[in-house]
């Protein structure tokens, strides 16, 4: 791999040789770089992830003598998934890389990650939170309950830098819309009667958890709203852009009502056919 020259083959990657793509963290996350970064992964590739470490605050960790690990599991209460000993490329600046094959990913989904920091001693000093995206891999396939990705909640709220005119940015951070995607899985299990516990990953029905999730991220973009609305007058004209809490709690509440009348209605037939049985034979019955 050292002796194939890094060539840019697009926006995003770089391809580094011996089949591995070289990828950044995290498209867009907030101005103030507070929020925890997402690294995506295309299921199938041999990607290798350049990262710099920093705590939330946006301090610099050194990494000078330590050694860092990255790890990924699926849920708290899971074994981990993937862990790698990274290379400490610049350790003054915080700067880490390290290389997946194709192999040690698991399947499409999200999926919690980090970096453990642990001096000579054994001991973790830090651990850096991140997400872990893996989206699927087209050639293969897709199956129609394949878990939801960042791309397709961007798609279906339009929310692109070159589209919001007047903010020349994305309104949700990737950040936001991982954790907006979480909320009607847990709405799902938090929901009697307990029929059926989902993961974030295998939540069946895309349809539901897609306006569930649009519902979660309006209801946060609403309370920002709320807080930061101002109203002002520049050069005899009146500017009151924060202006749309109203609206964007309007959409929340009916897209999330939608949800949980989904899950009402769902679990009822769950219920439902649980509760029966068929007796085979000519004179077959359900009890």
């Amino acid at each position: 791999m050292a002796d194939d020259p890094i060539r840019n083959i697009g926006p995003g990657f770089q391809f580094v040789g011996a089949d591995l793509y070289q990828l950044p963290t995290s498209t867009f996350g907030t101005e103030d770089e507070s929020s925890i970064l997402v690294n995506t992964i295309v299921q199938g590739t041999n990607p290798v992830i350049n990262d710099k470490l920093s705590l939330l605050n946006g301090q610099i960790l050194s990494l000078t003598n330590h050694t860092v690990t990255y790890i990924a599991k699926s849920s708290m209460n899971g074994s981990v998934d993937i862990a790698e000993v990274c290379s400490v490329v610049d350790a003054d600046e915080g700067i880490v890389r390290f290389a997946l094959q194709a192999d040690q990913l698991p399947g499409p989904g999200i999926y919690l990650a980090g970096y453990n920091i642990i001096n000579t001693d054994g001991l973790l000093l830090h651990q850096v939170p991140r997400y872990l995206q893996i989206t699927p891999d087209i050639s293969q396939g897709v199956s129609r309950d394949r878990p939801l990705t960042i791309a397709e909640i961007r798609l279906a709220l339009r929310d692109y830098p070159t589209s919001n005119t007047l903010l020349d940015e994305v309104e949700f951070s990737d950040e936001e819309i991982i954790w907006a995607i979480t909320r009607p899985v847990d709405i799902w299990n938090s929901m009697p009667p307990e029929i059926g516990t989902y993961e974030y990953n295998n939540f069946p029905w895309r349809g539901a958890h897609l306006d569930g999730t649009i519902g979660e991220l309006l209801s946060i973009a609403a309370h920002h709203y709320m807080r930061n609305e101002l109203p002002y007058q520049s050069a005899g004209l009146s500017v009151n852009d924060k202006a749309k809490a109203s609206n964007y709690l309007q959409l929340s509440e009916n897209l999330k009502a939608k949800f949980v009348a989904f899950v009402e209605r769902k679990k009822y037939e769950l219920n439902v056919m649980g509760g029966t049985r068929f007796m085979g034979g000519p004179y077959g019955n359900i009890y």
